[in-house]
C-alpha cells in the first residue's frame, strides 16, 4: 500500500483484554399466552334439534342402518348452511348420518362420495327436489 506519509515511530500496540467468561444462565422453557380471547359462540338452536332428531330416527344411519352415537358430525344439511342460512333448522334438509359420509359428502365430488357409499343415490335425488321446494316457495309459486 502506498502511504503519502509514513509515520516514522510504530503505534503502540493495544493491550488485549480478556473477554469475561459467565456460564450462560438457563431459562426454563415456558409457553407464552397470546391475549387473543375467543368470542362465545352464538346459541343457534341446532344441538336441540339434533337431539330431537337423534330420538326421532332411533340413532341410526340413513345411508348405512348402523348404530351411531350422539355427535354433532354425524348430523348433515343436504343444502349447506352457507348458501342457505334459512333452512339450517329445517328437519327435511338434515340428515342423521355417519362421520365419514358426512365428510366424503362435503368434501368429495359426487361420483366418488356414490363409489363409496351407492346406497346413498336418494341423498342427491332429495337434494334436487328440496332446491326446487325451497325456489318455488322463495319465487311464490307452488311446488308439485
Amino acid at each position: 500500500m502506498f502511504r503519502p506519509d509514513p509515520k516514522s515511530e510504530p503505534r503502540p500496540k493495544k493491550r488485549i483484554k480478556a473477554l469475561k467468561r459467565t456460564p450462560l444462565k438457563k431459562k426454563p422453557y415456558t409457553l407464552k399466552r397470546s391475549a387473543i380471547k375467543k368470542k362465545p359462540r352464538k346459541v343457534t338452536g341446532e344441538l336441540e334439534l339434533f337431539r330431537i332428531i337423534y330420538f326421532e330416527r332411533k340413532g341410526i344411519c340413513q345411508v348405512t342402518g348402523k348404530k351411531i352415537n350422539f355427535s354433532v358430525n354425524s348430523f348433515m344439511h343436504i343444502l349447506g348452511k352457507g348458501t342457505r342460512p334459512d333452512l339450517r333448522l329445517k328437519k327435511d334438509n338434515i340428515l342423521h348420518v355417519i362421520s365419514d359420509f358426512h365428510y366424503n359428502y362435503d368434501n368429495n365430488s359426487k361420483a366418488k362420495t356414490l363409489e363409496r357409499y351407492p346406497a346413498a343415490e336418494w341423498i342427491y335425488e332429495l337434494k334436487d327436489q328440496l332446491k326446487e321446494k325451497y325456489r318455488a316457495a322463495a319465487t311464490g309459486n307452488k311446488a308439485i
